[in-house]
């Protein structure tokens, strides 16, 4: 017959419910010590590594004030660059009207004997009655309450405005005068339209003074001065030549050959 063991337990219930409780509040706080050791550690870990980043930020401490020195440098070059670069620009741009003795050298070099002026005009294109540019001087000055501060440098402002003024409306000379024959007027004209400081030349008109033979001759003739420095089509570097060179042999007789009324460059118009 087989024995049967039965586990009888003495021991009161309210024991085992303390017993249970016991290891209960003993895990909790296991549980508890754990967590504080941990948050400790990382408390530690988490100091150790602010007290390395102040370290390396304290190394790099005159580093960064150095570069800030240097952005601040090179940001005050780059405006001064650019208004270096703005004044340049209206120097160049300055330049462009051709001075006056030079266009009038332009016109009395190749002037014969046989041909002289009654009057010389220099205007500008689109001016009423072919007003002297010396009578345009206020034109150079724009408002000063229209410039606009710490945006666009004031030698760009200027720029602007006289590109506006002037680019559009080109040097013009107006020439009247008188020749004694027909054949050194245009053989003077074709020399005139040659000189680099010449666009084109129009012979707007030409009449002879008197019926009688071998009378002289009055004209009039519109003469178009090429864009200067800074001016679109204008000479941009200090290199380009402002007079061309000396004619061979072949270009001069090409020259005798082409000195009739019919010449491209001077579009003749008489009078009727």
């Amino acid at each position: 017959m087989d024995r049967v063991l039965l586990q009888i337990d003495f021991l009161p219930a309210d024991y085992r419910r303390q017993y249970t409780q016991q290891r209960l509040r003993l895990w909790r706080l296991a549980a508890l010590l754990a967590a504080g050791v941990l948050v400790v550690a990382a408390t530690a870990g988490q100091r150790l590594r602010r007290a390395s980043l102040e370290r390396q930020l304290a190394a790099l401490a005159p580093q960064y004030a150095q570069a800030e020195k240097l952005n601040a440098q090179l940001a005050e070059s780059q405006l001064a660059l650019v208004r270096a670069e703005a004044q340049a620009a209206l120097w160049t741009y300055l330049q462009h009207p051709w001075p006056r003795t030079q266009l009038l050298d332009a016109l009395l070099r190749p002037l014969p004997d046989a041909v002289s002026f009654q009057s010389v005009t220099i205007g500008r294109e689109g001016e009423p009655g072919g007003q002297p540019e010396a009578e345009m001087g206020d034109a150079f000055a724009p408002a000063a309450t229209e410039r606009s501060a710490n945006t666009v440098p004031p030698a760009a402002e200027d720029l602007d405005e006289l590109r506006r003024q002037f680019d559009r409306r080109p040097t013009t000379i107006i020439l009247s005068g008188r020749a004694a024959d027909s054949q050194s007027l245009y053989r003077y004209l074709d020399q005139l339209a040659r000189d680099p400081l010449v666009a084109k030349i129009e012979l707007q008109s030409i009449e002879a003074e008197s019926a009688q033979r071998g009378a002289s001759l009055r004209f009039s003739a519109r003469i178009l001065i090429r864009p200067g420095y800074g001016q679109p089509g204008g000479p941009q570097a200090e290199s380009d030549q402002t007079r061309a060179p000396a004619p061979n042999a072949d270009a001069e007789a090409d020259n005798l050959a082409r000195r009739r009324p019919d010449h491209p460059a001077l579009a003749a118009k008489p009078r009727s």
